[in-house]
């Protein structure tokens, strides 16, 4: 097995086995190379495919973190957005992206909340056992006309703490959820 498939399962193993819980933040690139003795390319292409899998979430100028998030949009209206450069779309906000290439601003979003049993992957993801009932949120973004642009799911591990959900964008002009 190559050696960047090698890193790309290692880092899976732990986020199975609960050593990298969600929201946990990744060291970067160079750092991790040296701390392993692999080249930067090596380490470049595990975390570059993990990322692109979905497993990592990039924050601006915070790094990487692991991270349990899904979005879905319409191929017949954004189909364009899987022919665009991927490092174009990297660290974007995919709402202004849709926006100002698409024309489809969000405008409007609302959303449901519900108790789900975790599944395993996202069960994995969190830390915690799979079946433990979690919090799915369901957001459903609108453009112009009320059409439906966007949905994005969420998955919410058990939590002490009280969650306040907006979905409405804080003024006319915001493209965010």
């Amino acid at each position: 097995m190559p050696k960047h498939a090698r890193l790309r399962q290692a880092i899976l193993d732990a986020v199975e086995a609960c050593e990298l819980p969600v929201d946990t933040k990744l060291a970067g690139k160079r750092e991790l190379s040296e701390q392993l003795g692999l080249s930067l390319g090596t380490t470049q292409k595990a975390l570059g495919r993990l990322m692109d899998a979905g497993f990592f979430e990039r924050r601006q100028g915070h790094g990487s973190f692991v991270g349990s998030s899904r979005i879905y949009l319409p191929a017949s209206r954004f189909a364009r957005l899987l022919r665009m450069a991927a490092k174009r779309l990297a660290d974007t906000n995919l709402q202004a992206v849709l926006a100002t290439e698409f024309s489809a601003p969000t405008l409007h979003s609302e959303g449901l909340a519900r108790m789900v049993p975790l599944d395993v992957t996202d069960a994995l993801l969190m830390g915690v056992p799979a079946g433990t009932m979690g919090l799915q949120v369901d957001i459903t973004g609108h453009s112009f006309g009320r059409q439906a642009i966007s949905f994005h799911q969420m998955h919410i591990p058990p939590t002490p703490y009280a969650l306040k959900f907006d979905f409405n964008p804080p003024s006319a002009g915001s493209a965010t959820l």
